[in-house]
């Protein structure tokens, strides 16, 4: 992301070796942070759900629900607003999964994303509900030994599926959660 004009006094701007933006006149930086997301791993019966994405980057790969946080939202907010927006159902319960960093090209510029994974489970009564939305296509309920890890958009979803694959525990699936 390139700014040639400072946003408070319009004076031209420079980059710092960190690579924030700075205004050579009334000295205003604009930090370059990294994008913060929210990402769901949904699991049910040894399957994990997954959509088919119709936007860029990666239209038509493989994603997990989930999308960026709105400026100042919490990331459990986020994270209910963007799988009622994807796959319209309410969120029963979630814990961490784990953070992974990625880049997210956007316009011709790249953008640093913090992606926060979640463990996600759903009502059980609402599986039959389930069904795509906002930026995606299809959803799709994928059995763990038939999971291609390579043909799912990026790098980040992939570390995590990973991570999700190797820890997995029947004992998280949906059909056995205590409430």
């Amino acid at each position: 992301m390139k700014y040639r004009c400072c946003p408070k006094c319009g004076f031209g701007m420079n980059q710092d070796s960190d690579g924030n933006f700075y205004c050579l006149s009334c000295k205003f930086v604009f930090w370059q942070n990294s994008k913060p997301t929210v990402t769901a791993i949904i699991s049910w019966e040894g399957k994990v759900l997954l959509g088919q994405r119709n936007i860029e980057p990666f239209n038509g790969w493989l994603d997990l629900p989930g999308g960026f946080l709105k400026y100042g939202e919490h990331p459990i907010d986020g994270l209910k607003r963007e799988i009622r927006e994807e796959i319209g159902v309410d969120i029963m319960s979630c814990l961490p999964h784990g953070i992974f960093m990625d880049t997210y090209n956007y316009k011709d510029d790249i953008y640093s994303i913090l992606c926060l994974h979640y463990r996600v489970w759903i009502n059980p009564n609402d599986i039959k509900k389930i069904s795509a939305g906002d930026d995606m296509e299809t959803l799709t309920w994928v059995s763990m030994d038939q999971l291609d890890i390579d043909k799912v958009a990026f790098n980040a979803n992939q570390e995590s599926l990973k991570k999700f694959l190797k820890d997995y525990n029947k004992d998280l699936d949906f059909n056995t959660i205590r409430g």
